[in-house]
């Protein structure tokens, strides 16, 4: 689905832009069609895609004026195509916004404002060829000051809802319905901008609006091509004291909310209310180059000039998460209860017309089920924008739920993709109010649609079943959590390590930074600096980066333990590709560096005081000497990727996938110290997902099952590159050691 404008035929070059800005007032009128591409009515064809379309002295709209009000409707019921259409003065050149979007098949409709330049004609394109029918409800003329035809903005305001009046009587076919002017609105208004809305339709059909007592028109506002659908548009038309009358084709449910109104011949002469056309059509906010509006957040947009009251908007909501709707409204100012645009069915495009207040802040756009957001803008009405009187709004990500936190519904939230279509080296850390903190190594962000984006590192945080995704960059172009400035990927990247809460309240976590020196993405990698990280426990923000008390490339920080005095910090070298041929294989299959995997080293500082210099193990005590530590891993290993777990005070336990990817075994080790000796305590039977596949990095939750298990994580893989299918980690309880 195109929402922006293709190219011009050879047949169609627009001159010069010459419009220039000019304030003018409203003049409703009753729908009158002005131009119909099914029946030939009132245009010319230019290409296949492009008609211009004379407006002066059409319809009653006198030349000079400087806008149009109309409600274009699209008829794709023959189209295989989804597309758009587009309006804007013959003189300017090609617009980038759309006022109408349909999917195949469809027949929509919209209300718009669109500048008139000298010539008084109008380019409309249809991206897909689908007929276009235009009809007229009102121009606007020039007027330094006025008493009539001046916008007043109004919270918007629901006039009528068939879902709500006594009997909860949908309308008939053929109905006719008069609805009041609301509240707020005086009876000598001469029109109204209204969203019309129509819900679980009984099949194809239309609404008409009109002023209250005038015959019925054969023009649209919103149309319908199937039963249960709902489907809204905006619209700016005349009234009489009575109101508008809503006639329905094929009957249905109907909501109408008022957005502001025009003033008569009563009011006071004024300046404020009046309209300036954009020269052209511009795009103000296009959420698909970045995020969304996530569910229930709101994104704003800044006014586009001081003495902006009201914008004249068209906004489109593209692809809808979930069935949902977005409002705009006047920026940090209170939200109505009320839609702009709907989007009933997940993945839809629809767009509607929409007069909104606007603040010295701008106009913001709350989507209630998360969707992007495209919003153009055709002019502003005059006068003093309102205040601002709440706080910037949010728009944060939501989170994904798994349905439990024990193993098996864990294993089942990451098997399914929903925040990481793939990941690896889960790592969990308790904070300070509960939450959990993961981090992993090499991770496929999901994305919209089915795009999936590998990032070098990401994290979640862990709300009871909840888990908020976290990395840098933006929905729609995911960047690393962690350094991701310094980042090229597959080339120099940063891996996550352990972590643990500092005595300065931050959050430290330990990152080995990662070289490719092959010639390919993990054909040569090597660890070449340790550095620590310090993350806002509350707000999961990266505070700084610097290098660790030991910066250099034995990872001191590869797994920590904290004790009453001390934190415990484990150095694995993680050299694991393209180092030394793994056993029997044929050919060779180049591996772990075998002269340092094998290996754990400990060195320790002050609990929490993770800046300080380290002392090092060196097997009978501890020393400043790195050069004097010594391996405490129990020997006869081909790997030990351990990590390691104060469990009860003088208890310790070191858990490992004995022979890393190419093992079935997990060993689980205890000491009375952190520094051990270690021993081995159980074996446990990690078994294959797969015949080619491995498993690797056993770790434990810092949180146990509700019977008081241990759960334990696993990552997975598929030997010969990155299977999506199987990497991702799973979990499974164990009896815990005591």
């Amino acid at each position: 689905m195109l929402l922006a404008a293709v190219g011009f035929g050879a047949s169609a070059r627009p001159g010069p832009a010459t419009a220039a800005e000019a304030t003018a007032r409203f003049v409703p009128a009753p729908p009158c069609r002005l131009a119909d591409v099914r029946s030939g009515l009132g245009f010319k064809r230019l290409d296949d895609l492009i008609i211009s379309v004379p407006v002066f002295d059409r319809c009653g709209v006198p030349a000079g004026a400087t806008a149009v009000a109309l409600t274009m409707t699209v008829d794709a019921s023959g189209i295989g195509a989804g597309g758009y259409v587009s309006a804007w003065p013959m003189e300017l050149p090609l617009s980038t916004t759309s006022i109408v979007n349909h999917w195949p098949g469809e027949v929509r409709a919209n209300g718009t404002i669109v500048g008139l330049g000298a010539s008084g004609d109008l380019y409309v394109l249809s991206s897909e060829r689908a007929p276009v029918i235009i009809d007229v409800t009102g121009w606007f003329t020039a007027a330094e000051s006025s008493a009539a035809g001046r916008f007043v903005p109004i919270t918007p305001t629901r006039a009528v809802d068939t879902r709500e009046r006594s009997g909860r009587r949908p309308m008939a076919a053929g109905e006719t319905l008069t609805v009041a002017l609301p509240k707020g609105v005086p009876s000598d208004a001469t029109a109204v901008a209204l969203t019309v809305t129509t819900t679980e339709s009984p099949g194809p059909g239309y609404l008409s609006v009109a002023p209250a007592g005038t015959a019925d028109v054969p023009s649209s506002v919103v149309n319908t091509d199937g039963p249960g659908q709902t489907r809204a548009s905006g619209t700016v038309v005349g009234v009489t004291p009575d109101g508008i009358d809503v006639y329905s084709r094929s009957g249905g449910h109907v909501i109408v909310d008022v957005t502001g109104w025009f003033t008569g011949d009563a009011d006071d002469d004024s300046t404020d209310g009046l309209f300036i056309a954009e020269p052209a059509p511009r795009r103000l906010l296009d959420t698909r180059n970045g995020d969304p509006v996530w569910r229930s957040g709101t994104v704003e947009i800044a006014n586009v000039a001081p003495d902006a009251a009201a914008l004249m908007l068209n906004v489109t909501i593209v692809q809808p998460f979930t069935p949902g709707y977005v409002t705009a409204h006047a920026a940090r100012r209170g939200r109505p209860k009320t839609s702009t645009v709907n989007g009933p069915t997940t993945g839809e495009v629809a767009a509607a017309m929409s007069i909104v207040p606007a603040s010295e802040r701008g106009v913001a756009f709350f989507s209630s089920g998360g969707a992007d957001v495209v919003v153009d803008v055709f002019g502003r009405f005059t006068g003093v924008p309102v205040n601002p009187d709440r706080d910037a709004p949010g728009n944060v990500r939501p989170p994904e739920c798994a349905s439990g936190t024990d193993p098996d519904s864990l294993s089942g939230f990451f098997s399914a993709g929903v925040a990481f279509r793939g990941a690896d080296y889960q790592r969990a850390f308790p904070l300070p109010d509960g939450r959990i903190l993961w981090v992993f190594q090499d991770v496929y962000v999901r994305g919209r649609g089915a795009t999936n984006t590998f990032v070098h590192n990401a994290a979640l945080v862990q709300d009871n079943t909840c888990f908020t995704v976290l990395y840098d960059g933006t929905f729609a172009s995911p960047d690393e959590y962690l350094f991701p400035d310094d980042t090229d990927r597959r080339e120099h990247w940063f891996w996550p390590l352990a972590g643990d809460m500092g005595a300065d309240g931050m959050f430290h976590l330990y990152v080995a930074e990662m070289r490719e020196r092959g010639p390919t993405y993990l054909s040569k990698t090597e660890p070449v600096a340790t550095w620590r990280v310090r993350i806002d426990p509350n707000t999961l923000q990266v505070v700084d980066g610097q290098p660790a008390s030991d910066p250099s490339a034995s990872l001191y920080g590869w797994s920590i333990v904290t004790d009453g005095a001390w934190s415990y910090l484990y150095a694995h070298c993680h050299r694991q590709f393209g180092w030394d041929p793994f056993p029997f294989s044929d050919p060779p299959v180049y591996v772990h560096d075998f002269g340092c995997v094998r290996d754990v080293r400990v060195a320790r500082v002050p609990a929490g005081r993770f800046d300080q210099p380290l002392e090092y193990w060196n097997g009978s005590a501890w020393t400043s000497s790195k050069a004097a530590a010594v391996n405490i891993a129990p020997r006869g290993r081909f790997v030990s990727a351990s990590q390691y777990y104060r469990v009860a005070p003088n208890r310790f336990v070191a858990i490992t996938k004995v022979g890393d990817w190419f093992g079935e075994t997990i060993e689980i080790d205890v000491a009375s110290a952190p520094q051990g000796p270690y021993r081995t305590v159980r074996t446990i039977a990690t078994g294959k997902r797969c015949s080619d596949c491995n498993t690797y990095f056993p770790s434990k939750l810092p949180y146990d099952a509700a019977n008081g298990q241990w759960i334990i994580g696993l990552s997975h893989n598929r030997f010969g590159g990155t299977d999506l299918a199987y990497y991702d980690p799973t979990f499974f309880p164990i009896d815990p050691v005591s």
